[in-house]
C-alpha cells in the first residue's frame, strides 16, 4: 500500500505542475483549456485516491486490485466531507463539469470554443486542491514568500482568482484587501480557508506571496481608519520604528512597536508615550510590567 500512495503522489504532483504551466498560459486564441480540462480532471482523480487511502478509506478508491471510478471515489470524498468550508472553494457540480468536459474532449473532440465556466471550474480546482494538500501534508503545494508565482501575469487566473476571494470573504464577512505585491483585490486572512492549521496571516490568491502573522501584522490605519495596516515587523529601522502600508488607502509610514506590550502605534499619537534608556513604550504601566519581568528573570 505505501508503493501504491507514493505512486498516486508522484504522479499527481507530475500532473499538478503541468496543469498549473497550461493555465498559466489560457487565452481565448490559445488551444490550452481543452489541454488544461484533461490534465486537471487526471490530477484531481488521483489526488482525491491518495486523500481517501491517507485517511484509511482504502476500498473506497482501491479495491481487487483496481482503482475505482473517478465518479465513484468523487462521490466517496464528498460524502466524508459534507459540510465542510471547502464547498464556499468549490462546488461539487463543478467538479462534476471537469470530468464531463474532460469526457467531451477524449471521446467525442469537443470544446473547441472557449468557456468562461470551465475555466472557472478547472481555476477553483486548484484552490481546492490546495487546501486538500494542507490537510494531507499541513502545507500548501504552491506558495511563495518573496516573489509571485508566475499564474498573477496572466489575466483569466487573476480575474477568476479576485472573483473566489470576493465570494469567500462575503461568504465569511471577512476583509478584502488588494495585494501589496501583485495588486490583485486577493488578499485575504490566511484563517478563512486554513482553519484546521491555525495558521496567521495573509496570503494573495493571485500570486501566492504569503504573510506570515509573525512577520505582517494589520492594526487600523491612522488615515483611513480600516483595519488594515500591514506592518513589517522583523525589520526595525531604529528607535522601534518599522514601515507599514495600508492595503486600503495605500497610505504608507513608520510605527512604533512598545517595547512592553509590543502594541503597533504612530509616533506622536499616544499622550502617554514613556521612555527609559532607549527604551520606547506605550505608557509608564507597560514600562513598569516590562521592568518587573526583566528583573524576575534576570
Amino acid at each position: 500500500m505505501e508503493k501504491l500512495k507514493q505512486n498516486l503522489e508522484v504522479s499527481f504532483r507530475s500532473f499538478f505542475g503541468f496543469s498549473l504551466n497550461l493555465i498559466a498560459g489560457l487565452d481565448k486564441t490559445s488551444d490550452n483549456l481543452k489541454f488544461a480540462v484533461v490534465n486537471m480532471q487526471i490530477c484531481l482523480e488521483l489526488f482525491i485516491k491518495l486523500y481517501l487511502i491517507k485517511h484509511g478509506e482504502v476500498d473506497k478508491a482501491y479495491k481487487d486490485g483496481q482503482f475505482r471510478s473517478f465518479s465513484s471515489v468523487l462521490g466517496a470524498y464528498m460524502g466524508m466531507v459534507k459540510g465542510n468550508h471547502r464547498h464556499i472553494i468549490i462546488k461539487h457540480q463543478q467538479l462534476n463539469d471537469i470530468l464531463k468536459s474532460r469526457n467531451e474532449i477524449v471521446h467525442g473532440g469537443q470544446l473547441t470554443e472557449w468557456d468562461d465556466k470551465i475555466v472557472e471550474a478547472i481555476i477553483n480546482c486548484v484552490f481546492f486542491i490546495q487546501e486538500l494538500h494542507k490537510d494531507l501534508f499541513l502545507q500548501p503545494l504552491i506558495v511563495s514568500h518573496f516573489y509571485p508565482h508566475k499564474l498573477t501575469h496572466n489575466p483569466v487566473w487573476k480575474k477568476n482568482a479576485e472573483a473566489l476571494a470576493l465570494k469567500i470573504t462575503k461568504e465569511r464577512n471577512a476583509p478584502l484587501y488588494s495585494c501589496p505585491v501583485c495588486y490583485a483585490h486577493s488578499f485575504i486572512n490566511l484563517d478563512i480557508i486554513n482553519e484546521e492549521l491555525n495558521h496567521e496571516g495573509h496570503q494573495c490568491l493571485s500570486c501566492f506571496v504569503i504573510f506570515e502573522g509573525i512577520a505582517a501584522q494589520v492594526t487600523d490605519c491612522p488615515m483611513c481608519q480600516a483595519h488594515a495596516f500591514m506592518t513589517d515587523v522583523l525589520n526595525d529601522q531604529g528607535n522601534q520604528l518599522f514601515l507599514g502600508k495600508c492595503l486600503n488607502c495605500e497610505h504608507d509610514g513608520k510605527v512604533r512597536m512598545c517595547r512592553g506590550c509590543k502594541k503597533l502605534y504612530r509616533p506622536g499619537s499616544i499622550a502617554d508615550e514613556f521612555k527609559k534608556f532607549g527604551h520606547f513604550f506605550c505608557n509608564k504601566r507597560c514600562h513598569d510590567k516590562w521592568r518587573d519581568v526583566q528583573s524576575a528573570t534576570s
